[in-house]
């Protein structure tokens, strides 16, 4: 009992010392049709690939896999049985080792609009 209660305190003491920033996202919902929206992430200057999706009538994500001194760039989009919308505005955040995020807006529209960003520090 002992044994499993000291590798629960290591397992916890490892959580909260690995801990980073995370990134919440905040949309618009302006579709009424849509099963859910799709949400894709580029590091950098690279290219966008999916990071993740909610269900329908869902306006936030957390993105809690950044890291120190990367860039990041969403975009959100919502989906149905007929396909694609167009993609919201892209926001860019840098994570720095303050802490603090800096952000850039991209505007174009779509079914998904008024995309904002929010960095909380760990």
């Amino acid at each position: 009992m002992k044994i499993v209660l000291f590798f629960g305190i290591i397992f916890y003491f490892f959580n909260f010392v690995a801990a980073q920033s995370s990134v919440v996202l905040n949309w618009v919902d302006t579709s009424n049709s849509e099963i859910g929206f799709g949400i894709e992430r580029a590091i950098d200057s690279g290219t966008f690939s999916y990071l993740s999706g909610v269900n329908a009538n869902i306006q936030t994500y957390t993105d809690s896999t950044v890291h120190d001194q990367n860039s990041y760039s969403y975009r959100v989009y919502s989906w149905n049985f007929y396909g694609n919308s167009t993609y919201s505005n892209i926001i860019t955040v840098s994570i720095n080792s303050q802490e603090q995020g800096t952000q850039n807006s991209n505007s174009r529209g779509g079914s998904s609009g008024g995309l904002t960003v929010s960095v909380i520090p760990n």
